[in-house]
């Protein structure tokens, strides 16, 4: 059994599964990865890292949408 550990993401506390990818985590919250940018403990994440970076437990993660419209 994983331990569970708590990310902030824009500045609410979320409960994970230890040992999660920024990208399963993505994936698990329903967020749309073409349209995001992530900033990790202050700073971007390129999303061709988003699976090989292991969130850890406290982590501040920032997730930006991009809207279109005028």
């Amino acid at each position: 059994m994983l331990e569970k550990k708590t990310v902030t993401v824009n500045g609410a506390v979320v409960e994970f599964e230890g040992g999660q990818s920024l990208a399963d985590f993505l994936d698990g919250q329903g967020y749309d990865q073409r349209v995001i940018v992530i900033g990790l403990n202050d700073t971007i994440v390129p999303k061709s890292n988003y699976h090989s970076v292991i969130l850890k437990d406290n982590d501040v993660l920032d997730v930006l949408n991009f809207v279109s419209g005028g």
